[in-house]
C-alpha cells in the first residue's frame, strides 16, 4: 500500500526485483524442479508405481489439458507417443513429464524438435533439470553424450534414422 492506495502487480514485482527477490516465474520454475527431484527420489525409494499421470501433473502449478493427460497416460502405458499441435499449446509439457518419468525409471527418451534453435534451447533446459550426464544431443553436425537417458534431436535427424532402418 502506498498512501492508502493498493499496489498493482507490476509495482509489487518491480519492488521485489529491486529488493533482490527473484521474479515469480523464476521462483515457480525452481519450485517445479524441486518437485521433479522429489518424484525421482520417491521412485528410487518406493518403486515405479509412484509414477502416474497425477504425480506428473502435480509437478505443475496449473491444471493440465485433456490432450496432455491422455498423451502422458499413453506414454506411461508403454506406447510411443507423437504429439502434434499448434505452437504454444503445451506439447513441451508432455515431453517434460515423459522425461521425468524416464529419468526416474532409469530408461531412455528421445525428444524431437523441428528447429535447431529450439533444439539447443531444450538441450540447455533439460541439462539444467536432469544434469549434464543424463541429456544428449544429436544434430547433423555433432553428437553429445550419445548414451544419455534423454536424447534431443531434430526431426531431420529422426527422419534420416527412420529411412536408414528400412
Amino acid at each position: 500500500m502506498l498512501d492508502g492506495l493498493e499496489q498493482s502487480d507490476d509495482e509489487i514485482e518491480m519492488e521485489d526485483s529491486m529488493a533482490g527477490a527473484e521474479p515469480p516465474a523464476i521462483r515457480n520454475e525452481e519450485f517445479r524442479w524441486k518437485r521433479v527431484e522429489k518424484l525421482c527420489e520417491d521412485v528410487k525409494q518406493f518403486g515405479e508405481e509412484m509414477i502416474n499421470d497425477g504425480a506428473l501433473a502435480s509437478i505443475y502449478d496449473f491444471r493440465i489439458d485433456k490432450f496432455q493427460r491422455l498423451a502422458i497416460q499413453a506414454f506411461l502405458r508403454g506406447s510411443s507417443v507423437v504429439v502434434t499441435a499448434p505452437t504454444s499449446s503445451g506439447k513441451t509439457l508432455i515431453a517434460e513429464a515423459a522425461a521425468v518419468a524416464t529419468v526416474a525409471k532409469g530408461r531412455r527418451l528421445f525428444y524431437i524438435t523441428p528447429l535447431k534453435a529450439l533444439l539447443n534451447q531444450k538441450f540447455r533446459e533439460f541439462r539444467e533439470t536432469f544434469g549434464e550426464n543424463n541429456v544428449g544431443l544429436l544434430t547433423g553436425d555433432s553428437a553429445v553424450n550419445e548414451d544419455a537417458q534423454v536424447f534431443i534431436m531434430t526431426t531431420e535427424i529422426l527422419r534420416n534414422m527412420l529411412y536408414q532402418s528400412d
